[in-house]
């Protein structure tokens, strides 16, 4: 048998891992930006872009999508490194 035959086998697991780094990147993608997105396209239709509670929720948000991240990986680093959170000290 020549080995030719199985180029294409490679080519089609490249192909497929190269799908599911896309895969990741979109998904990364939809749950960073969709929210900002969705929570924008809600203020401009309710409340408006000229009143001024707009331009205080925007820094909130951000706040908060920033803060849940630290915090995320925060208790990853104590999961990884066997930290135990409830009884420090």
């Amino acid at each position: 048998m020549d080995e030719n035959q199985f180029v294409p086998l490679d080519m089609i697991a490249l192909s497929q891992s190269l799908n599911y780094k896309n895969m990741y990147l979109l998904n990364y993608c939809l749950n960073k930006f969709c929210p900002y997105i969705a929570i924008f396209i809600i203020m401009a239709f309710t409340i408006g872009w000229s009143a001024p509670l707009v331009y205080f929720i925007i820094p909130f948000i951000m706040y908060i999508d920033r803060h849940s991240f630290k915090a995320g990986y925060a208790v990853a680093y104590c999961e990884c490194n066997n930290i135990d959170i409830d009884h420090s000290g």
